[in-house]
């Protein structure tokens, strides 16, 4: 069975992309600092972990082990190991998956190469695959994952009722998550929330809101 190998954006200390090269917080004589760095490490082992449990819901009818997630950080990040694991793992199938930060009018590997200048070089299409606009957007498509995470003070008409979560702007996405989480016990909605909202989600939900899931979910249907 072929291996896969899924590098997505995630975990990341950074706020400002533009800037992700730059590190201002937590330094050392200009040097991230241990704790930092171990900050990063714990919050990529769980959005790993979460990412994993939503990708391998195949597993009860494909089997288990097949598909491994990488959370590397930033997109700039993300793309950068996923250029590597082609030279260190050439017989796996690597998957680049970040969000797309906008609205999707074109193939993946051309719109990434417009928005982020980032080649498509020897790989083939399915190799590209875009969280439109962001992870948000799957996150808010599964109401009911929402709820089981935070409660019944979890305000759902809050939460923008569309057929086609793909269409919304990240910032008001966003926005929307907080007003709705706002009363809960969790106090709002927080990026490191999305590990575990990501473990209760349901695929098939997911991917009747959002195309782009859908041809992810299609594209590792193929390869198992």
């Amino acid at each position: 069975m072929k291996e896969i190998r899924v590098y997505f954006e995630g975990g990341s200390n950074y706020v400002d992309r533009k800037k992700e090269m730059r590190i201002s917080i937590d330094q050392e004589d200009g040097k991230p600092s241990i704790r930092r760095m171990i900050r990063e490490k714990d919050r990529k082992k769980a959005m790993r972990k979460g990412m994993s449990q939503f990708l391998n819901q195949m597993r009860e009818e494909y089997g288990e082990g097949h598909i491994k997630c990488i959370a590397c950080g930033s997109n700039f990040e993300t793309y950068s190991n996923f250029k590597k694991s082609l030279e260190d793992y050439p017989n796996a199938f690597n998957i680049l998956l970040v969000d797309s930060d906008s609205h999707v009018r074109s193939a993946p590997w051309d719109y990434v190469l417009e928005r982020f200048g980032w080649g498509k070089g020897n790989c083939v299409d399915e190799q590209c695959h875009l969280m439109v606009q962001l992870m948000e957007s799957w996150i808010i498509s599964d109401i009911t994952a929402l709820k089981g995470f935070y409660g019944p003070k979890f305000i759902e008409s809050d939460i923008p009722d569309v057929d086609d979560v793909e269409t919304l702007d990240g910032t008001h996405i966003k926005d929307s998550l907080k007003k709705a989480t706002r009363r809960t016990e969790k106090k709002g909605y927080r990026k490191r929330h999305a590990s575990e909202i990501l473990m209760k989600m349901n695929p098939s939900t997911v991917r009747g809101k959002a195309s782009h899931c859908d041809r992810l979910f299609k594209v590792l249907e193929s390869i198992i």
